[in-house]
């Protein structure tokens, strides 16, 4: 019985931690975002440069495993920041955030942010059916978009500096939006915080004093989960912080290159692309 309950302890850590999709058809995932019943990834695509028009980039779908996956939208240039807003998926595409109905695949929305001198259009959050907020990492500027406007944008006053602006997520129940940034290119000193959105001028607030390079972020259960970098290889993390003390813990057993922007399963377990590597991998997250 000793024996048996040893060899179930040390199988545990694999459990919490495995890759998915059982295929090499992903170049270089960015994000992931589910319905329930289809995982649809953004997919930077060949040469994985986040900033390149060269139409290389690809949304795909597949089952809930992560495999037979198929193409769901073609053409674009290096999607990112999937998420879905009644029946349909949005995601960020350099200098545009496109729109598609997720029963045809036909484009809906085309929403063109050249004018705000951005080229790296990052992560999008629904606040409703109308309401997204998106960030743009090369500018750090947050932005608002009204769909019953006429798509119209509208940039967000932030008090605070938002280096390397990045992983958005919006809690109704508070009022917040919570934000993770990457930092700097130089070092791994990105931040986590949120700002609330019931202020014309929000200030941005910290929740946990730990840097990194983060990308993508989700609340669950009073914590923030978040996925960090670190650096430039395999050795990233998926971090669990508390909210109400800003203590963290971090959750993958084996270090992942390059975790981006995930989802959470019907259980609240991390569904996470391995951008460096392109794979999907599954974390539990308690």
């Amino acid at each position: 019985m000793r024996t048996l309950l040893a060899l179930l302890l040390l199988a545990t850590p694999a459990l919490a931690q495995h890759k998915m999709n059982s295929s090499t058809f992903l170049s270089n995932p960015e994000s992931i975002a589910t319905d329930g019943k289809y995982l649809y990834i953004a997919d930077v695509g060949k040469g994985g440069n986040p900033t390149a028009k060269d139409t290389n980039g690809i949304i795909w779908r597949t089952d809930l495993s992560g495999n037979k996956a198929e193409r769901f939208a073609e053409g674009l240039h290096a999607p990112k920041g999937a998420v879905i807003a009644g029946k349909i998926l949005f995601v960020t595409d350099i200098d545009r955030v496109k729109g598609y109905d997720l029963a045809t695949g036909k484009e809906l929305y085309n929403i063109d942010f050249t004018a705000e001198n951005t080229s790296f259009l990052n992560d999008l959050a629904v606040q409703d059916n109308n309401t997204l907020y998106v960030s743009a990492m090369d500018i750090n500027k947050l932005f608002r978009i009204r769909l019953s406007q006429q798509s119209a944008i509208e940039a967000v006053p932030v008090t605070g500096k938002l280096q390397g602006l990045n992983g958005l997520f919006v809690d109704n129940s508070s009022g917040r939006l919570y934000i993770c940034t990457f930092g700097s290119m130089e070092k791994s000193d990105g931040e986590i915080g949120y700002i609330s959105l019931k202020e014309p001028n929000p200030a941005f607030t910290r929740v946990s004093g730990r840097p990194g390079r983060y990308d993508g972020i989700a609340l669950l259960d009073g914590y923030l989960l978040v996925s960090d970098w670190v650096a430039f290889e395999k050795s990233g993390e998926i971090i669990k912080v508390k909210l109400s003390d800003g203590s963290s813990a971090v959750l993958n057993k084996e270090k992942i290159a390059g975790p981006a922007d995930f989802t959470l399963d019907a259980k609240g377990d991390i569904i996470v692309p391995a951008m460096m590597t392109g794979d999907i991998l599954h974390c539990a997250s308690r």
